[in-house]
C-alpha cells in the first residue's frame, strides 16, 4: 500500500475512535451532527420513535435530554458517522488501487 492511502486510514481511524461523553450530548451537537451526516429531523425522530413535538422541544433547547435520550442520539449518530468512514475507506481503497 502506498503512504497517500495509509495516512488517509490512520486519519479516518482517528476520526473513528474519537469518545465523547453524553455530557457532550447537546442539541447543537446533535445538529452538528445531523448536518454533516445530511440526516433530516424526520428520519432521526422517526428512527429512535420520538414524537414530532418531545423532538423540537429538545431540539430548540426548551426541554431537557434525558440519559436514555442522549445516549440512542449519540450512538444512532455514532452508527452513521462509522458508515460514512466506512464508505470513504472503501473509496480510498478503490483509489489506492487504481494508481
Amino acid at each position: 500500500m502506498n503512504n497517500k492511502f495509509r495516512a488517509k486510514v490512520q486519519e479516518l481511524k482517528k476520526e473513528a475512535l474519537k469518545k465523547i461523553e453524553l455530557e457532550g450530548v447537546t442539541p447543537e451537537w446533535v445538529i452538528g451532527k445531523m448536518n454533516q451526516l445530511k440526516i433530516d429531523r424526520i428520519t432521526i425522530r422517526q428512527a429512535l420513535r420520538l414524537d414530532e413535538s418531545s423532538f423540537s422541544l429538545i431540539m430548540g433547547g426548551r426541554r431537557g435530554m434525558s440519559k436514555g435520550v442522549k445516549a440512542a442520539l449519540y450512538y444512532y449518530l455514532a452508527y452513521h458517522e462509522q458508515l460514512s468512514l466506512n464508505k470513504q475507506v472503501v473509496k480510498a481503497l478503490n483509489d489506492a488501487s487504481k494508481d
